[in-house]
């Protein structure tokens, strides 16, 4: 037999632990202690209202089921998260679980199974990369092989890369962006290498060519702010993608 102790939330920020009142929770002799709560073992808010990681021992529980943090965490054996039965963020790694858990008496270690619940992977990759690379190859063979329509990706691209080694890198990721339940390429840790050949690409005089060299200059200027050099390096990458674009 088991005395179920719920411990519900009584305002969205108390400054005060929230599992607390199962301290003074009664229950009968010989039946298990089981508490429920919700909150965060670490206080993110600076409110003070963070629960105690050994609360199971403070209020004599057999178990304590948690709420609030959105993946799986085990605090201790008898402390734990299930986290959200579907994942809802790039944050955990895997898909939600609930907990089958079985206890043989009181004080007796529990027995706890993840079942997985959840469709959707949220998953976030890292693709280093160095100039002169196949980008789109390196991208291909990091990416999942099946399943992909219950993935929600993320792709990181790092390292070093030409003009023309981006431009393959995002229409690769363009090409491949359909087939997952959400797709997403960041290159904002891509340093970009430029080559005189591949601005001769875009033109050799001329307007463009005038704004290619006005943008890579910007791009490589120390003077200036590094988020201006962001911008205009991905201008140049643009740029070049077009010009490759249209003259194919």
């Amino acid at each position: 037999m088991a005395t179920l102790l719920p411990c519900p939330v009584a305002f969205r920020s108390g400054a005060s632990d929230p599992s607390e009142p199962l301290v003074n929770m009664v229950s009968d002799e010989g039946r298990l202690r089981i508490g429920l709560a919700h909150g965060g073992v670490t206080d993110f808010t600076e409110s003070g209202d963070a629960i105690t990681p050994d609360r199971d021992q403070s209020a004599r529980l057999d178990y304590l089921a948690l709420g609030d943090w959105h993946g799986r965490m085990a605090v201790s054996d008898r402390v734990q998260y299930s986290g959200t039965p579907e994942q809802d963020r790039f944050k955990h790694g895997r898909r939600g679980v609930c907990l089958c858990v079985e206890l043989d008496g009181p004080g007796a270690p529990p027995k706890v199974e993840e079942i997985e619940t959840g469709t959707f992977l949220w998953q976030e990759i890292e693709v280093p990369l160095h100039p002169r690379q196949d980008a789109a190859a390196a991208l291909a063979e990091a990416l999942p092989q099946s399943g992909r329509r219950d993935i929600l990706m993320r792709v990181a691209a790092t390292g070093w890369a030409g003009l023309p080694d981006r431009a393959d890198l995002e229409r690769a990721a363009e090409a491949s962006a359909p087939e997952f339940a959400h797709f997403d390429l960041v290159t904002d840790a891509l340093g970009t290498q430029y080559d005189a050949a591949d601005l001769d690409e875009i033109d050799r005089g001329g307007a463009l060519r005038l704004a290619a060299d006005m943008l890579k200059d910007d791009a490589e200027a120390d003077a200036l702010p590094q988020e201006d050099r962001d911008v205009a390096a991905d201008a140049l990458a643009r740029l070049y993608a077009y010009v490759r674009e249209a003259s194919e």
